[in-house]
């Protein structure tokens, strides 16, 4: 009977010990799960989606606008969230006393050092998802495609056509991961995002236009660009499946 209390006992703690995360970006929601932590997350931002278990969680709010009271409610032991340049969550968590690490999450290479510190953080191995992510980029390289390319994110509609799109200069997330195919990003005099006139993309076109949305695309149609249309689920997203993406443009631009 003893040793059936012991046991018991023993179990309890064991999943006592377990985290009880938080994710407040839904880049840091698919590396949890990537790293096979997934069950130990208890809410996730409006904006989680994938995977498809993450809609069953509880939703704190926006990565911008959290709602700390839905979070305190949790009980969380853990959150994580990207570092932003408005602080005050961050510090809200703190005076709190409710543990927070924060991600840097702006570029490709900012994916990869995530990956390595959450899974230090969450004590789970991440070389296998790092070694994925470095072959789909080999592949990627070996393209050595030439040519400009603008990626576009999203745009300003006027009736029925864009009168502006923004678009990602160098620095970006997005930037860097094309540029691995070996085309050079039309938009690097401009760091970050930022607005272009439709017209401009006429006058002087890059060779290549990529864009998330079917309607910017057939918007795009007259112009000598070619318009490669890729999947938003992946490709706006900096989380572990950029490995995805990567393997898309291998596809598309081959």
């Amino acid at each position: 009977m003893l040793r059936l209390i012991i046991f018991f006992f023993f179990i309890v703690g064991s999943a006592g010990a377990s985290e009880r995360l938080v994710s407040a970006v839904p880049a840091l929601t698919e590396m949890v799960y990537k790293l096979g932590a997934g069950d130990q997350l208890v809410g996730v931002s409006d904006y989680c989606k994938f995977p498809q278990s993450t809609k069953a969680l509880k939703k704190i709010g926006s990565p911008f606008t959290p709602h700390i009271e839905t979070i305190i409610k949790l009980r969380p032991t853990l959150v994580l969230t990207q570092k932003l340049q408005d602080r005050s969550f961050v510090k809200k968590l703190k005076q709190l006393k409710i543990p927070v690490v924060e991600f840097k999450i702006d570029s490709y290479e900012d994916v990869i050092t995530a990956i390595q510190k959450l899974g230090k953080v969450l004590k789970k191995p991440s070389q296998k998802i790092e070694r994925g992510i470095l072959s789909a980029q080999k592949s990627l390289e070996e393209l050595k495609k030439s040519g400009r390319f603008l990626v576009i994110i999203n745009s300003e509609m006027m009736s029925k056509s864009a009168a502006s799109f923004m678009g990602a200069g160098r620095g970006t997330y997005l930037s860097d991961v094309i540029q691995k195919s070996g085309l050079k990003n039309w938009f690097s005099k401009v760091k970050g995002y930022k607005e272009i006139g439709r017209e401009k993309l006429f006058v002087d076109p890059p060779e290549y236009i990529f864009v998330f949305n079917k309607k910017i695309k057939e918007n795009l149609e007259s112009s000598k660009s070619k318009v490669i249309l890729l999947n938003p689920d992946w490709a706006l997203i900096p989380g572990p499946r950029v490995s995805e993406m990567m393997k898309e443009l291998v596809l598309k631009l081959h």
